[in-house]
C-alpha cells in the first residue's frame, strides 16, 4: 500500500490493537491507495478467536482487500494460504495471504504481503 488514506464518512480506518483480550475479536481495517490511480482500497483482518501474539494461519486469520465501491472483493476462502503474524504490541506485524475473488470465485487472484501496523 503506497499512502493511507484520511478518514472519510464511508471509510473509517480502525485497529482493536492491545485492548483485545484471548477469546475476543481482533481486527484492523484501514484504507489506503496501492496503485498510480489514487483511489482508495479498503484492508481488513479480522481474527475471531484472538489467542495473543502470533502466528495465525488460513482458517484462523479472515484477510479481505476491496475497493471504494465493493465492485472488487478479494478474501481469503479454504485453501488459500495465509500466514499472519501479530507482534507483542498487538499492533505490529506481517502479513502473506493469497486472496479469491469474491465476485468470480477464482482462487489465488490477488496477495497481500509485507509488514502493518495500527494504532489502537
Amino acid at each position: 500500500m503506497a499512502t493511507i488514506v484520511p478518514d472519510t464518512t464511508d471509510q473509517q480506518s480502525q485497529c482493536t490493537g492491545s485492548r483485545t483480550r484471548n477469546g475476543e475479536p481482533w481486527s484492523d481495517s484501514f484504507y489506503g491507495t496501492v496503485d498510480a490511480s489514487g483511489n482508495p482500497w479498503g484492508v481488513v483482518f479480522l481474527i475471531e478467536n484472538f489467542r495473543g501474539p502470533g502466528t495465525y494461519t488460513n482458517a484462523d486469520i479472515r484477510v479481505q482487500l476491496h475497493n471504494a465501491d465493493n465492485s472488487q472483493v478479494y478474501q481469503n476462502l479454504g485453501a488459500d494460504k495465509v500466514t499472519f503474524t501479530v507482534e507483542r504490541s498487538q499492533q505490529t506485524g506481517t502479513v502473506d495471504a493469497q486472496l479469491t475473488s469474491a465476485i468470480t470465485g477464482k482462487s489465488g487472484v490477488e496477495r497481500v504481503s509485507g509488514r502493518w501496523n495500527c494504532r489502537g
